[in-house]
């Protein structure tokens, strides 16, 4: 919550209105190592666009995320030697993160699918609204990973349930260029 309020900030729009506007109190959100609710996060997402006017916002944090923001889980990420090890401790450690996020890995034939989800039976807005979080996320770990590796990494593939939008430039910018949309696994 704290970076994303920092993106917003450096976007225009001061942490103090931002967190006014959400209804969440930012006295919380400063305190140090504190967990916050994940409604924090479902309250954010239309507010940005909103304010903003970008549709791709969550991309467009990822880009600028400082994984320190993650707390232990973004240091633990930072400190593996390789993409297939940084994957394995995220998928690990996601529930630390957000309590309904689902992180699996499926290796097969020398790749590394990582599958984002939401975690079943929980009322999670993951379920309800998942663009933002799904697209951030997706791009938080390729953007990681590039920043981690010594050669120039694409993903071989990135697909989303959810529809297209109106443009797919900064998909295949942010993500490369082979990212599909309105995808049933």
């Amino acid at each position: 919550v704290i970076d994303f309020l920092g993106f917003l900030e450096r976007q225009g729009h001061p942490r103090v209105d931002v967190c006014r506007a959400a209804g969440i109190d930012l006295a919380i959100v400063e305190q140090s190592n504190a967990r916050v609710p994940a409604a924090f996060m479902e309250r954010l997402w239309p507010l940005a666009v909103q304010l903003t006017g970008d549709s791709d916002v969550g991309l467009h944090a990822a880009e600028s995320y400082n994984p320190g923001a993650l707390s232990i889980v973004g240091y633990v990420v930072l400190s593996c030697r390789t993409a297939a090890e940084a994957l394995d401790r995220l998928a690990r450690y996601a529930p630390l993160l957000n309590d309904g996020l689902q992180v699996e890995l499926v290796e097969r034939a020398g790749s590394t699918t990582c599958r984002f989800g939401a975690v079943d039976g929980l009322d999670s807005f993951l379920h309800r609204d998942a663009r933002q979080v799904m697209e951030t996320l997706a791009a938080g770990i390729v953007v990681t990973l590039r920043r981690l590796a010594t050669a120039p990494l694409d993903p071989i593939e990135v697909t989303f349930r959810h529809r297209a939008p109106a443009s797919l430039g900064e998909h295949a910018r942010v993500l490369g260029p082979a990212v599909r949309f309105e995808h049933s696994q």
